[in-house]
């Protein structure tokens, strides 16, 4: 079967996870559905998701059941009944599993986070996207850390003459210069982004760092600047793919999901890349989240 009747096959599962997530989904109405085997869809699901169809499910539908609990005063038992859980203890056991807390002490703390929206395939409004893409955003509170990088100017997505691709790598080389122990390049590598505060349309100041906590306080001040990010709320959107295309999964972000999403993004607040190791200014290929500020609407 061609590769792009696959993925249309793939996206159709998706839609019906989607729309029956209150629903009791097993792996074989959902392979009756697909019109695979259950071997198969299994197969295919986790090439092109990265997910099992159990995995899947499951943490779909315990991440409605995370934002359920903070918005409505229903009682855990009719929101797992709700959700095709089959007793409070089996959801209970299965909330813990993946949030690290029970849904009493979830709800209690009242802040949404670690929660997982459904897969997304991108439009090609914006950009033109690689064949098969499936973005998914997740739902995190982001705790307050110390951050020291080298600060660069850089022309993004809204310039008249983006120079990113070229700028950005420069100022990794720029701070790794910098610094005299290698075996800082095998921790996150942390991208601060402030938009806010040039005066030119599209220009963007951007530091190319790591967390203070990696790194000796007295080499601030040779070109490295300390930073504080404060605790908020964000968007984190997982990529794994070309570097050249990281930028356009960034614009479906903002320009697609954003809008659709009951969210508004802030001006004031630091977004936030990060880059996972090992770093490489050449290579072809990234594992990266990019954190986007947001407010509820």
């Amino acid at each position: 079967m061609p590769a792009a009747a696959t993925f249309n096959r793939i996206e159709k599962v998706l839609d019906h996870i989607h729309q029956n997530i209150r629903q009791s989904l097993t792996l074989e109405g959902l392979a009756e559905h697909s019109c695979w085997s259950r071997w198969q869809l299994q197969r295919v699901f986790q090439d092109y998701t990265g997910y099992s169809v159990a995995q899947y499910v499951r943490e779909i539908k315990l991440s409605r059941c995370a934002e359920q609990l903070l918005v409505t005063d229903h009682r855990i038992m009719d929101i797992a009944l709700e959700f095709g859980f089959s007793s409070e203890i089996t959801f209970s056991r299965a909330f813990k599993q993946f949030f690290g807390c029970s849904p009493k002490e979830y709800r209690s703390r009242g802040v949404l986070t670690g929660v997982k929206t459904p897969l997304k395939k991108p439009d090609d409004q914006f950009a033109q996207y690689p064949e098969a893409s499936l973005y998914q955003v997740r739902l995190e509170r982001g705790k307050s850390f110390d951050f020291v990088g080298s600060p660069y100017t850089v022309k993004g997505l809204l310039s008249a003459e983006p120079d990113f691709g070229i700028s950005v790598p420069r100022a990794w080389d720029d701070f790794f210069g910098r610094l005299p122990n290698e075996a800082l390049r095998q921790v996150p590598h942390i991208g601060l982004i402030d938009g806010f505060s040039q005066r030119i349309q599209g220009e963007l100041r951007y530091w190319a760092g790591i967390d203070a906590d990696h790194i000796d306080a007295v080499l601030v001040g040779d070109g490295i600047e300390h930073k504080r990010t404060l605790e908020h709320d964000y968007a984190v959107l997982p990529y794994q793919g070309p570097v050249e295309q990281f930028h356009k999964a960034i614009i479906w972000l903002m320009a697609s999901w954003l809008p659709a999403s009951g969210y508004a993004g802030l001006d004031d607040v630091y977004e936030i890349e990060i880059y996972y190791p090992p770093y490489d200014s050449t290579r072809k290929e990234v594992k990266a989240e990019y954190w986007l500020p947001i407010i509820s609407l």
